[in-house]
């Protein structure tokens, strides 16, 4: 297909456009302050803001009624039997911008020049009360702006600035004023560079302070705030900054502030938040808006700090600081839930529930989402009840619940209040048709959607919806076109609509260039770049690559200049796969290698954005580090220790990255250690699954990098290790899975054999990577005898999450157990005697059957700094960490809870733990993933080293090999490392009569530090 048989032959004439900053992931709003990211699709839940007067909760009589708009006040709150009118500096007030309904306080002491036409009462000005045509009355209650129904239907984004703004008395009215509010409409359509042009022109008319020295108009202050949320919004960091710091500079040194200073205060250092994280510094934004919940909290302002508090808990959780911001939310969500329901309650909480997923807290996210669900239908807001049902729908299709999630979307759809909120309901919808591959039901939904992008202005919101629905329409052909392939010409013929016009090519395409002409005529350059990024991504999949290099390089200049990694990412990405197709080696490793390090500054973010990412780890952010050590180890050219050496620092990565994703959050920290300082005896094995070959690096104490490579496809690797398991579990078949150990053993060790004997290695480490995950590494046989009679053994999920203490406390344990049956599962007789073996040879604590509940196990680990915890009770290793858990007497204690249990240990407030026993947990079946479930035990507890079993194993079995295990630890004449006590007890099995078979022994795995 040629490049103007996309319909794009003008794309390189004028894709490359005026060059901005685009704003990342956050908007805040002034006022309300709360968090609302902007995301490329419209399927995903997002943070909307919510609205306020900037004038609520201030008491009057500390203001200059001329420097205010009084028809933005609160006069349902307000007394007006106390206020003292003589304290009122009134001599500038222009009663045509007064509401009529403060008239009669006013008159009796405003005095108005004759003739002059702004105090004309019957004038009927532009600044009375605005009718509300959901509640058929005028809205005075400053609980938010009446928005502009017409721009509603045209976008579901509300204005995050107050309706009504000051304006300077001395000015003429109408100027002023009516660029703000047509700033405000074109905000309302997500038209910012529109809104910006207003602004900037009527901070023209809003001059800055008369004399030095002296504080510059308030109404000008406040323009100012609004010119940077509109910056912001295009991601003009520079311009953004320099509009606040003009508010901070006049603010912030004042030793005393009126009211509305301190307000704009706030909401001046709101917005700087907005920037310092949006710039990847969440560390100065969470000082910034704590530092703005102190201003709003000396101005009374509840809304003001339940943002800041939002926000705080968004910068928490991007620092990685999990458990504060989980209590920063639930706080929150405590004091929202005792305030009574109002129009901000519903939206605050509505942002809270979406934060709560995204964190993965789903269960409380519903609840959340629930009671603002029931409120805003109490309180008649259409527009905040189909919000609150999008992200009902998004919630349940994050917990795997399609149906009810299109049963929400469903309703959203039939209870939009405006058309354009109708489209996304079905974009969404579209979305999920398309996950569950449902090509004849989606198609239908295309032909209803495709005729309605003619009838919508260009705004922000409409760029993203297309970018959003070509993306599906691809992913939809490819579907379609492997499945038209499958059936036969005869039902091809009766099933007409699976060649659908719309799921051609040039009709993708004209649906992408009319959405990067609409963002080139918005100026938004982020929208820019996620469309050229769309289109590189179309051109990648017709075959195009020259053109797919072009549009991704293009996108990508435009994403460096936004200081938005999330953009970045992906464009380059693109990028080097076009170069590494087209043949450039160089510029291929030089895109994947900002791929990669922008991945790396995203790290948090990539939890913290929204559930997708979560979900589609695998297809959007793994594939960048395996075909980027899959070009650095390309076997067409010679593989340098340079190209080693990253290629092991990009692994270690990807194992990071993994466990933030299995967690959803980035709470795990890793720094690089150096194993032959920890252990010169040591080797570490990096086996890498590609997709055509197993590579393997090898490191040695003090020696280069080793490396070599096996034409094995992981598609062969990952069924060997499934067969595998299945032979070991075969008790009754003594050498059926000696044949698949051998050949492990060749793929992985074989090649290293003379340097290992030559480097004196004593102790292997294997980091394992993809199906390698589940293989029992002690099986792995040279023909002679298995690998575990040479080597010590140790499992890693990376270096980097090495315990660096060589150093262990003096034993003292915990023993808790399970013997009876509960909830379930069946009785393990033997726990009993192991935790009492514990108690008689080393003067354990011990907790048995129904003293082993989760309360009573928190209370045991926290009384006292036992070095070792013994876990004698069923448990399960799985890939999703909600199926992750260790059974005890009266509940579950799931993986995620361990942060709280061993919180003190963590903390520094009791000696962390050496070693973590779980004796009779099991893997997940056919779960390549589900070993992970093991490492988050182990990372979680905070235990040096963690001592597991990988499928359950005979009773008798187990007890025998862990009292031979403490033997070894305790009563070897010389110390010996917990690889090296394990290797014993395993070596007296291998040696027995009744236990020989590796199903007995190999399933227990030592992971972490092995010293």
């Amino acid at each position: 297909m040629s490049f103007s048989a996309l319909g794009l032959t003008t794309v390189a004439a004028w894709a490359m456009l005026p060059l901005g900053m685009p704003v990342a992931v956050v908007l805040l709003s002034q006022g309300r302050d709360a968090i609302a990211p902007v995301p490329p699709s419209s399927s995903v839940a997002h943070w909307d803001p919510v609205v306020t007067s900037p004038l609520d909760s201030l008491p009057l009589d500390s203001l200059t009624l001329g420097r205010v708009n009084l028809n933005a006040l609160n006069l349902d709150s307000l007394n007006l039997d106390s206020l003292n009118l003589d304290s009122l500096n009134l001599d500038r007030v222009h009663l045509d911008r007064v509401n009529p309904a403060l008239t009669a306080i006013l008159s009796p002491v405003v005095t108005p020049a004759p003739g002059d036409s702004r105090y004309d009462l019957d004038r009927g000005g532009e600044f009375q009360g605005v009718a509300d045509d959901r509640r058929g009355s005028t809205n005075l209650t400053g609980d938010g702006p009446v928005l502009d129904r017409e721009a509603d239907r045209r976008s579901d984004r509300s204005l995050p600035i107050a309706q009504h703004l000051p304006v300077t008395p001395d000015l003429p009215v109408t100027p002023v004023a009516a660029l703000l509010e047509s700033g405000r409409q074109h905000y309302q359509e997500g038209r910012y560079d529109a809104a910006l042009a207003d602004w900037e022109t009527a901070a023209l008319h809003l001059p800055g302070p008369e004399y030095p020295g002296t504080d510059p108009p308030l109404e000008r202050l406040q323009v100012l705030n609004y010119l940077a949320v509109a910056h912001q919004e295009l991601g003009q960091w520079p311009a953004a900054a320099a509009a606040l710091g003009e508010t901070l500079g006049a603010l912030a040194a004042k030793e005393r502030r009126t009211p509305a200073e301190t307000l704009l205060l706030a909401q001046a250092l709101n917005g700087r938040g907005n920037g310092e994280f949006n710039q990847g510094h969440p560390d100065r934004a969470l000082a910034t808006w704590q530092a703005a919940e102190t201003h709003y909290q000396q101005v009374d302002n509840e809304p003001g700090q339940w943002g800041s508090r939002l926000n705080q808990a968004r910068a928490l959780q991007a620092l990685g600081y999990y458990r504060q911001a989980k209590t920063q939310l639930e706080n929150l969500e405590s004091l929202l839930e005792n305030q009574p329901p109002s129009g901000l309650q519903v939206g605050i909480l509505r942002n809270l529930g979406t934060a709560l997923e995204e964190m993965g807290k789903f269960e409380t996210a519903e609840t959340v989402l629930a009671t603002a669900l029931d409120r805003s239908q109490a309180l008649d807001q259409p527009w905040e009840y189909h919000a609150i049902l999008l992200a009902l729908g998004n919630l349940a299709h994050a917990q795997g619940e399609e149906d009810l999630a299109m049963e929400y979307y469903h309703r959203a759809e039939d209870q939009a209040p405006s058309p354009v909120l109708g489209i996304q309901a079905q974009l969404n919808q579209l979305r999920l048709l398309v996950e569950l591959e449902q090509p004849t039901a989606a198609l239908t939904l295309v032909e209803a959607l495709t005729p309605q992008w003619a009838t919508l202005e260009p705004s922000r919101w409409v760029v993203y919806a297309k970018l959003n629905f070509a993306a599906s329409l691809m992913a939809l052909q490819t579907q379609v076109g492997s499945l038209s392939q499958d059936l036969p010409d005869s039902f091809r013929l009766r099933s007409p609509s699976l060649d659908s016009p719309a799921l051609r090519m040039p009709a993708i395409a004209q649906g992408l260039v009319s959405a990067l002409q609409d963002a080139r005529s918005l100026g938004d350059t982020r929208a820019q770049a996620h469309s050229l990024h769309q289109l590189s991504k179309l051109y990648s999949q017709a075959g195009q690559w020259s053109e797919a290099q072009t549009v991704a390089r293009q996108g990508l200049t435009l994403a460096q200049s936004l200081a938005a990694p999330d953009v970045v990412a992906p464009l380059a990405w693109q990028v080097a796969q076009a170069e590494a197709i087209l043949g450039d080696r160089a510029a291929a490793l030089a895109a994947y290698d900002l791929a990669f390090e922008t991945l790396q500054v995203l790290r948090s973010d990539l939890l913290s954005l929204n559930p997708d990412v979560q979900l589609t780890f695998r297809d959007t952010v793994e594939p960048v580090y395996r075909q980027y050590v899959n070009l650095l180890l390309s076997p067409a050219v010679p593989v340098t220790q340079t190209a080693l050496h990253r290629s092991r620092q990009v692994m270690e990565a990807l194992q990071l990255a993994e466990l933030d994703n299995y967690f959803h959050d980035a709470c795990i920290d890793g720094q690089p250690v150096g194993v032959e300082t920890l252990d010169p005896s040591a080797a570490v094995i990096y086996p890498i699954v590609l997709a055509d070959r197993l590579e393997v690096i090898v490191s040695l104490p003090q020696q280069p990098l080793l490396h070599y490579r096996q034409p094995i496809a992981a598609a062969t690797i990952t069924q060997l290790v499934q067969q595998f398991y299945s032979l070991l579990l075969r008790r009754n078949q003594q050498d059926a899975y000696l044949a698949i150990a051998q050949r492990f053993y060749d793929w992985l060790l074989r090649p290293g054999e003379v340097a290992l004997a030559a480097a004196g290695v004593e102790t292997l480490v294997f980091i394992p990577d993809g199906a390698l995950r589940r293989l029992p590494m002690g099986v792995l046989h040279d023909g002679e005898g298995y690998v575990l009679e040479h080597y010590n053994l140790a499992l890693s999920p990376g270096l980097q999450l090495l315990s660096q203490s060589d150093r262990r406390s003096s034993l003292t344990t915990l023993g808790v157990g399970l013997s009876e049956s509960r909830q379930g599962f069946e009785a393990l007789p033997g726990a009993a005697q192991e935790v009492e073996h514990l108690a008689s040879a080393l003067g354990s604590q011990v907790l048995l059957n129904e003293q082993f509940t989760r309360q009573g196990f928190t209370d045991a680990v926290n009384a006292h700094p036992f070095s070792v915890i013994h876990v004698a009770t069923h448990g399960r290793f799985s890939s999703d960490p909600d199926q992750t858990f260790l059974l005890a007497w009266d509940d579950r204690i799931n993986v995620r809870e361990l942060d709280q249990i061993f919180a003190s240990r963590k903390e520094g407030a009791l000696t962390p733990l050496d070693l973590l026993v779980l004796s009779a947990c099991q893997t997940a079946a056919g779960d390549d993933r589900a070993p992970l479930g093991l490492a988050g035990f182990a990372l979680k507890s905070g235990a040096r080293s963690t001592l597991a079993s990988l499928w359950s194993v005979d009773d008798r079995a187990t007890t025998l090999l862990m009292e031979a295990f403490y033997r070894e630890v305790t009563q070897s004449p010389v110390p010996l490392s917990f690889a090296e006590a394990l290797r014993q007890a395993q070596l007296t099995q291998i040696h027995s009569d009744q236990y020989s078979h590796p199903f007995y022994w190999a399933a227990f795995v030592l992971v972490g530090n092995w010293l």
